[in-house]
């Protein structure tokens, strides 16, 4: 499977003059060598009044594209999390109080993201985490690249008591 990409004006030229010889979706998906349902979205978000017009398409696909939001986390807000940290409190209290004084919110992953980072590069904010094993649980999690909900509910199905899986994170 190729990897994403954004279609480009030349690839909306040939989209229209295919669509214009009349072959299916489908057909144009695999002379393009796209997923067909790129073609499909293609042709359905960039339609205008007279149809599809592929100068139109590329305008419209560049105009989205900039009014994407990227949010960034600001410097004093990762320096008030990691104090919380250190202080024992957990990402899903962090994330709670946060929303409760009216800052800008953290997901819980996103702490967990950025205490693992830490641990990676050398850091101890995990040695300071009050409950270890769950750090360590969620640590593992992210390394294999698991969803964060996913592994939230198999936790929750473990108690407080104990962790399914115990280690230490420090480098082997």
């Amino acid at each position: 499977m190729r990897a994403y990409h954004r279609l480009t004006e030349g690839e909306r030229n040939q989209v229209y003059a295919l669509k214009k010889a009349g072959l299916t979706q489908c057909a144009i998906a695999d002379q393009i060598c796209v997923n067909k349902s790129t073609i499909c979205r293609e042709l359905k978000r960039n339609a205008g009044l007279r149809g599809y017009r592929p100068k139109q398409a590329h305008r419209l696909a560049c105009v989205r594209q900039s009014q994407i939001r990227r949010t960034r986390i600001a410097d004093a807000t990762w320096t008030g999390i990691e104090k919380m940290i250190r202080e024992d409190w957990s990402p899903e209290q962090i994330t709670g109080h946060l929303k409760d004084i009216g800052e800008p919110s953290v997901s819980p992953e996103w702490i967990y993201q950025h205490i693992y980072a830490d641990k990676r590069n050398g850091g101890n904010r995990s040695k300071t985490a009050g409950n270890m094993a769950r750090y360590a649980f969620v640590a593992l999690c992210l390394l294999f690249a698991q969803t964060w909900q996913r592994w939230r509910t198999i936790w929750a199905r473990c108690g407080t008591g104990w962790a399914p899986l115990m280690f230490n994170l420090s480098p082997r």
